[in-house]
This record gives C-alpha cells, sequence and structure tokens, in this order.
C-alpha cells in the first residue's frame, strides 16, 4: 500500500529533508511564512503543502510503498515532477508533466520526459543519463549521455508515436496514482 507524506527527499543523502529545511525552502519560494509559527511540525508542512495545492505554488511530497520511499514529487504552477528510487535509494527515472500544452488539451498535464539514470554496480557513481522527450504531436527526441565515455547521441524518430497516454488528468491533493505509475504505453502511429 502507498502512502504519501508531505516533505522533500534529500537525494544526495537518501534521507527526508527535516521539517524546518522543507518549510524554509517552500515559504522561501511561495512568500509564505509557515516556518514562523510557533508549533513546526508534520501538521503544519500538510497545511503548507495544501495552501501550495490549492494555490499552484511549489511544494514536496514522498511516496512510500510498504514503508519504502518509492517515489517523490516536486510540484510548481502547472509542473510536476516524478522521481522513482531503485532499492538502493538512487534516483533511477524521472517523469516530468507540464502543463504548457494548454492550447492542445485545456486543464491537461502532459508527459513531457522522462530521465534514466544507470550507474556502476551498487555504487552511485553514474555512468549514463537517457532523455525521452516527447511533443503532443507525436515528435520523439532522445538524449543518450554516456559519462564514462563523455559521449552525447541525439536522435529524432522518424515516426510519430501515440502520446495519448501522456496526458493526465491534475491530481488531486495527496491523490497521485495515475502520475506515479511506471507503465506507460507509448507506441508509433
Amino acid at each position: 500500500m502507498k502512502k504519501v507524506k508531505f516533505t522533500n527527499w534529500w537525494d544526495s543523502r537518501k534521507v527526508e529533508q527535516p521539517i524546518e529545511s522543507v518549510l524554509a525552502k517552500m515559504d522561501g519560494f511561495n512568500k509564505t511564512r509557515y516556518g514562523k509559527k510557533k508549533v513546526i511540525d508534520e501538521n503544519l508542512l500538510n497545511e503548507a503543502a495544501k495552501h501550495a495545492h490549492e494555490n499552484g505554488l511549489v511544494y514536496y511530497s514522498i511516496v512510500f510503498e510498504n514503508e519504502k520511499p518509492y517515489c517523490f514529487l516536486e510540484v510548481n504552477k502547472g509542473f510536476y515532477r516524478v522521481c522513482f528510487l531503485d532499492e538502493l535509494l538512487r534516483k533511477y527515472m524521472s517523469y516530468d508533466f507540464t502543463d504548457n500544452f494548454k492550447e492542445v488539451k485545456a486543464d491537461k498535464l502532459f508527459l513531457s520526459s522522462i530521465t534514466f539514470w544507470e550507474f556502476e554496480g551498487s555504487t552511485d557513481k553514474m555512468v549514463k543519463i537517457t532523455d525521452h522527450i516527447f511533443k503532443p504531436d507525436g515528435s520523439f527526441h532522445m538524449i543518450e549521455r554516456d559519462l564514462i565515455a563523455n559521449e552525447q547521441i541525439d536522435s529524432e524518430a522518424k515516426n510519430k508515436i501515440d502520446v495519448s497516454s501522456n496526458w493526465e488528468n491534475y491530481p488531486e491533493f495527496g491523490k497521485y496514482d495515475s502520475l506515479i505509475r511506471k507503465e506507460r504505453e507509448i507506441t508509433k502511429v
């Protein structure tokens, strides 16, 4: 079972950030003053995140599955980034959803990129980063960066792909199941 906690993931340390740090970060971005309250606790963090969600401001959440971090989200004014964690708590895949394509589908988010990180064995040393970039018209671009050989390959698909499954409804506060699903159907047209 998945559980959502409104806090930020400290990627380099592989832990949740302290509540005070998360509130300070959100206050800085959102011009709010939650971090100045007398009682700083998880309830206040939830209140700040809900306020941010309702007003299109910055907030963070971590989704746990069976008590282990599964992914974390960064949300900012029509932009949702979902970062998935592997068993060693390394960020190995991310989804970027944006509402920059309102002229195509109003009130929808579009999965505009998927990024994969590959590591050397069980270390944190990254060896490859691959970006898959999608556009609503079915255009597809891929960038592969080999960090060992220091090489980059850019490629563009000759055929359009079906991106109908890239569209998502805006999630309700705390209900991210559709955004955090890993299986995505992407096919050639």
